[in-house]
């Protein structure tokens, strides 16, 4: 009997925890290459999907995030660098609209987009990763 009851505990506490951390996807930018995301939170990382594991060698990929705009009002992307590190030669490329050819938000090299956030002046903002052949690094984890 108690076995039973601390196991209906257990999935009572789980199942009211369990609902928060389902909203936030992680999109590794290797995975998801290529793709306009629609989505309205999630994290943002390189191709080692963690601030552990390094990204590779001669990478070049491209993402765009736009905002649902299933509202009267207008959405934008909100994104902040809660981690950044690039190795030497290595770059993203922020832009503020749905391809390469919008406005350069940012280029982010080395250590420089820690801690910052951007904001699009429009639904969606697109990145682009470009590798070196020599270093990587951790990468970045955003939000």
């Amino acid at each position: 009997m108690t076995r039973h009851l601390y196991g209906i505990l257990i999935v009572l506490i789980s199942s009211l925890f369990l609902p928060a951390f389902a909203q936030n996807i992680t999109f590794p930018i290797n995975i998801h290459n290529g793709q306009n995301i629609e989505t309205c939170s999630g994290f943002f990382t390189d191709s080692g999907g963690d601030t552990l594991t390094p990204y590779s060698n001669n990478e070049l990929y491209n993402i765009t995030f736009t905002a649902p705009q299933d509202t009267e009002e207008p959405q934008y992307i909100r994104l902040e660098f809660v981690f950044f590190e690039l190795g030497a030669g290595d770059t993203l490329f922020i832009h503020d609209g749905e391809d390469a050819d919008a406005d350069l938000l940012a280029t982010g090299t080395g250590t420089n987009l820690r801690n910052r956030t951007f904001w699009s002046t429009g639904a969606s903002m697109h990145f682009r990763f470009v590798s070196s052949e020599a270093d990587t690094a951790r990468g970045w984890w955003a939000n």
